[in-house]
């Protein structure tokens, strides 16, 4: 049940759409934090490609926002 909801997530462009918030200026790193939390507790579940290739993404979205972060 979980993989065909998040299937279905993805297919709605969702883990996009998640990448592009944290991306805005406006997303704090509380916002970052739960976004990767929520990634890892579904690790599991990913297939290997999709792994490969989007956590990629995520690591340079992170890793730039807190980079560009103040110490508020």
């Amino acid at each position: 049940m979980l993989v065909g909801l998040l299937n279905d997530f993805g297919n709605a462009q969702g883990f996009q759409k998640m990448l592009g918030f944290i991306q805005r200026e406006q997303a704090s790193l509380e916002h970052v934090f739960y976004f990767v939390d929520a990634l890892c507790k579904c690790q599991l579940m990913f297939h290997k490609s999709f792994i490969s290739h989007y956590f990629e993404d995520v690591r340079k979205v992170v890793e730039a926002k807190v980079l560009r972060a103040t110490e508020q």
